[in-house]
């Protein structure tokens, strides 16, 4: 298996995890196909020690500003 380059994910907010023991934590997330397609973290679940056993990976919500000039623009 070829190691995940965790480093392109510095720059982004982790994302919130829910483990397949049921523990919620925050990490930085990854799909990945081998060996099967599952969802990869990049901190192990502080619960069970696993990093591929996510039943949910959710990002948090992004924020924007809406100018005045962005009004009745489609």
């Amino acid at each position: 298996m070829t190691a995940i380059d965790w480093s392109k994910f510095d720059e982004d907010p982790e994302m919130t995890i829910t483990c397949g023991c049921g523990a919620v934590f925050r990490s930085h997330a990854k799909f990945v196909n081998v060996p099967e397609p599952h969802v990869e973290t990049r901190k192990p679940c502080p619960a069970c020690g696993k990093t591929d056993r996510v039943r949910a990976a959710r990002g948090d919500p992004e924020s924007f500003t809406l100018r005045k000039d962005d009004v009745g623009k489609p």
